[in-house]
Order: C-alpha cells, then structure tokens, then sequence
C-alpha cells in the first residue's frame, strides 16, 4: 500500500488481506488497469469478483479507500456509465440489511442498459465509521474535520451485478455478502467511535 502521507489514515491493515473466502463466498481478484488506478489515486483499494458455491450467486466488488478524502476522484456509476455509452434505467436509494441481523445500509441503486447489455450497481460510502448513499454528504463529512486529531477516512462500497436480475434478488445477495463482507472491511478500517448512518439524529 505505499507510504502513509503525513495527514492520512492509514488502514490497520492493507486491503488484500481480507479473506478470499467468506463463508460460501468464494473471492478472485480482478485486476484493474493502471490508468484506472491512477486516475482514482486511492490509498488502497479492493477490486474482486466474489461467487457464492451454494447459490450460485456472483458479484463484483470494488472498494477504494482514501485516508485524506481531499484527494478523492471516486467512481461514480452515474457518471462513468453514462460516459461509457450506457442509459441509466434506474436511480433510487434503498436500505439493505447487513444480514440477518436488522441493521441496515442506505445504498444507490442504479440499473444501466447499453445494447442488449445490463448491469445493475448498488453503491455506498463509509466516511470515519458513517454509512451513507449521498456523495455530497459524504464529502462534507470528509472535510468537515480538518485538523489532525479528527481527520476522517471515506471509503466508497460499489457491487456490481452482471445482466437483469430482479431488484428483490440483488437486495437479497447483497444483504447476504454485506452479512460476511462488511465486518471483515471494517476490521480493517480505522478505528472509529461513530458507527451510524450519515443524516440521523446525533
């Protein structure tokens, strides 16, 4: 992962060693272009393809990390899509469950259709510990906080799902890898003493 720059939280621990296989989720990496890479100028980030073996379900995954979130140039699926040829079908937040348990996630949920192809994306931020599907209130939370004793961290959350499943399935296999996946992410994240959505009562 580099050199921590002075100013930036660094992750307890880099990206790639989050687990490959979580639960019946089996991971491969999916390397991503160096331009893309160097046009995002994340600290770190995770770029993989995960398959459940007893559902057969599959989702790519793409996280960025950035411990100075003024240096952020994120991928946003409602502007890169469309930059690439594609039509947004659909745009509206939905919260999904981590799980089982009854926690919830405010995520975009996008629907795009280029040709015969469709891809779906769900998406969300982690800022110092908050969730939230709102870009703009995630920057604001980033450079709220600017002198060292409470700088922030932001991480972007994107799943993209291949073809035209039905929304009710994709919040279901999200909510099932968000089951397995979010705790691992988070262990690796900076420590936090905020663990909320972004926009609730304080």
């Amino acid at each position: 992962m580099g050199a921590v720059l002075a100013g930036k939280l660094p992750l307890k621990r880099p990206f790639k060693e989050l687990p490959l296989k979580l639960g019946a989720w089996k991971g491969k990496e999916v390397p991503l272009e160096d331009s893309v890479v160097k046009v995002a100028a994340a600290d770190d980030y995770l770029s993989r393809w995960y398959y459940n073996e007893n559902t057969g379900e599959s989702v790519r995954i793409y996280v960025p990390y950035y411990g100075n979130p003024r240096t952020m140039i994120g991928h946003y699926p409602d502007v890169c899509y469309p930059a690439g040829g594609w039509k947004m079908a659909l745009s509206r937040v939905e919260d999904v469950r981590r799980g089982a348990d009854e926690t919830t996630v405010p995520a975009l949920f996008y629907k795009f259709q280029k040709g015969a192809s469709r891809v779906a994306v769900m998406s969300f931020y982690i800022v110092g510990g908050q969730f939230t599907a709102d870009r703009r209130a995630a920057e604001r939370a980033s450079h709220k906080a600017i002198d060292r004793e409470n700088r922030n961290y932001l991480a972007q959350m994107q799943l993209t799902f291949a073809g035209d499943p039905p929304p009710e399935r994709i919040l279901r296999t999200t909510a099932d890898f968000l089951g397995v996946f979010l705790p691992e992410l988070e262990s690796h994240l900076p420590d936090s003493s905020v663990k909320r959505v972004i926009g609730e009562k304080q």
